[in-house]
């Protein structure tokens, strides 16, 4: 119930002004982060109310922020590319993300491990995020001629 909430108040109210405002390069800069946080705060105080908080911050950064930055990088694409990148993302990517994390749980990794383990993917990730956003940019910007 508390995802739902805290996604409605991030999607109604701060979405759009920092999409207009950073666009979408910097929002999608927030899911790593809030991630690392998560799994940084997770193995130093592993707790059943850290990990409610951190699903909740997470599924909130998710669908509040990421998601609708996502979308606008689509719409400087064609309708072909669209649809290819959003099957390879929505089936591969995520399902890769989710296989390694349970690959990573799985071995009993310590919080020292997992940390090391996150840092570096949080760094392509926030890599990723930042040319994708120069690249949306571009785009808009030839459109706009």
């Amino acid at each position: 119930m508390w995802t739902n909430v805290c996604v409605l108040v991030v999607q109604s109210l701060l979405a759009a002004p920092l999409l207009r405002r950073l666009g979408p390069g910097i929002v999608l800069c927030a899911l790593p982060i809030a991630q690392l946080v998560g799994i940084s705060t997770l193995a130093v105080v592993p707790s059943l109310a850290t990990l409610s908080i951190v699903l909740v911050i997470a599924r909130t950064a998710t669908h509040g922020l990421t998601r609708p930055a996502r979308e606008l990088l689509f719409t400087t694409l064609t309708r072909d590319d669209k649809y290819r990148a959003k099957n390879v993302i929505d089936t591969m990517i995520y399902r890769l993300g989710d296989f390694g994390a349970s690959w990573i749980m799985l071995a009993g990794a310590s919080g020292a491990v997992m940390i090391g383990v996150t840092a570096p993917l949080v760094a392509v990730w926030l890599s990723l995020a930042v040319v994708l956003g120069v690249g949306f940019r571009r785009r808009s910007v030839k459109e706009a001629l």
